[in-house]
């Protein structure tokens, strides 16, 4: 019974730092209309994620140390499953459109699922597969991909799959080789990597500095800035870190789907944005799916 609750504490933690993911948009909308990027957008959350991190690592004073093999994984995770990530995806936004990135993206489930039955950590179960289906249905009638149609680009379809793998192999490696450290200490790794390494490639193609212009030429762009860095990457990956560790990483992959759908709710909800029929399936498809997730 104390592990069932455990599981259910980590599915609403989760389901909340999903929903932090979600109002992504909310920042974006902002801060592209003051002249920032999606890569640069990127980069920043991953530094503001960097800050927060070492700021939690020092209040709970915490000992960051690591042996090299795990370090390694960190670095895996950091550089791959998040930067690698976060940039493939928005290149894939870009080739294919939203909608297609988004369903691409949430292949993930079915790769990380794959992944531990393969392993033998665990068994795949028809009714686990079942709400996998229903969550891909929800995510591509809200993204519109099942109204809008699909668009056929082989790079962004390439870019969308290996999105998908990437996220597949942060939430599998944070699950695994370093579930026994806590989500505090990996997420400081995680950022130590990854956020220094979108510098440098922010740097390489001569964006940093006019991000940084942007950034620093209007308080409130900096105020949104820190913020979307602090909600959607620094709070929100630490609660899913936290999850990860305490139920499986399959289950986590599959209440991840829901990010698409709280996008949707935050536009109707503070943008006004229209709620059609394929949107209202799809949202109940996902919630149907989430009621039913803890019993798969």
């Amino acid at each position: 019974m104390h592990a069932q609750n455990s599981q259910r504490l980590a599915a609403i933690v989760e389901l909340v730092a999903v929903a932090m993911w979600g109002a992504t948009g909310i920042f974006l909308k902002f801060l592209v209309a003051g002249g920032l990027t999606s890569q640069q957008i990127a980069v920043l959350k991953l530094a503001v994620g960097l800050a927060f991190s070492a700021a939690l690592v020092l209040v709970r004073r915490e000992d960051v140390r690591m042996p090299p093999r795990d370090l390694a994984w960190c670095a895996a995770a950091g550089l791959l499953g998040v930067l690698g990530f976060s940039l493939l995806y928005c290149q894939a936004v870009i080739e294919v459109g939203m909608g297609t990135a988004t369903v691409l993206m949430y292949l993930m489930p079915s790769l990380v699922m794959a992944y531990e039955c393969i392993r033998g950590r665990e068994r795949f179960a028809l009714a686990r597969g079942m709400v996998l289906a229903l969550s891909l249905v929800a995510c591509g009638l809200v993204s519109g991909l099942l109204t809008d149609g699909f668009v056929a680009s082989p790079a962004g379809i390439a870019m969308g799959v290996g999105s998908a793998v990437l996220y597949a192999v942060y939430n599998i490696v944070l699950a695994g080789p370093l579930a026994k450290y806590d989500a505090s200490i990996t997420l400081f790794w995680l950022y130590a990597f990854s956020a220094p390494a979108g510098c440098l490639l922010l740097l390489a193609t001569g964006s940093l500095v006019p991000a940084v212009t942007v950034l620093l030429s209007s308080a409130d762009m900096l105020a949104v800035g820190i913020a979307a860095g602090f909600v959607c990457n620094g709070l929100s990956y630490y609660m899913y870190g936290w999850a990860l560790g305490h139920m499986p990483a399959s289950r986590a992959a599959i209440l991840a789907t829901f990010e698409p759908v709280s996008a949707v709710i935050f536009g109707v909800l503070l943008f006004a944005e229209p709620m059609t029929l394929p949107k209202v399936v799809g949202v109940i498809c996902e919630l149907v799916a989430l009621l039913l997730v803890n019993r798969a």
